[in-house]
């Protein structure tokens, strides 16, 4: 019985896995964009401009949603080691370190703020909060 919630939780966990990963990416495609610019100005279209998802409000937006996403949850172990992790791109070991906890404990509260969170990710989804959650 305890398999069948496990493999019932996975695909949301994996869903919200994957939409707070979406912080990295959108942070590191306008650093992307600010050295194109930088460098030599390449302003025109480029063919797979669709695939990664458009322009720079899009990427703040979403990362927005991330941050607001993570904030809402409640004070502790859980909220921080999310913040280090998808956030400031530390890796879950690092984050363990600043929170003062082992790595073994680290990825134990990791594991069980994906699934805190996953919750809050549903109810978000429900009522419509995040405009980008379909995508």
């Amino acid at each position: 019985m305890e398999k069948e919630t496990q493999m019932n939780e996975e695909p949301e966990i994996e869903e919200v896995r994957s939409f707070l990963c979406g912080y990295r990416m959108c942070a590191d495609m306008l650093r992307l964009r600010r050295y194109e610019r930088k460098r030599g100005g390449y302003e025109e279209e480029f063919p797979c401009e669709d695939i990664l998802a458009g322009n720079e409000a899009y990427w703040r937006a979403r990362m927005s949603e991330v941050s607001a996403l993570i904030a809402s949850m409640r004070n502790g172990r859980e909220k921080l080691i999310l913040y280090y992790h998808y956030v400031r791109g530390e890796s879950i070991e690092h984050a363990s370190d600043l929170l003062g906890i082992s790595r073994r404990t680290g990825y134990r509260v990791h594991k069980r703020a994906l699934l805190q969170i996953s919750f809050l990710f549903a109810r978000w989804k429900k009522r419509n909060i995040l405009d980008f959650s379909s995508e």
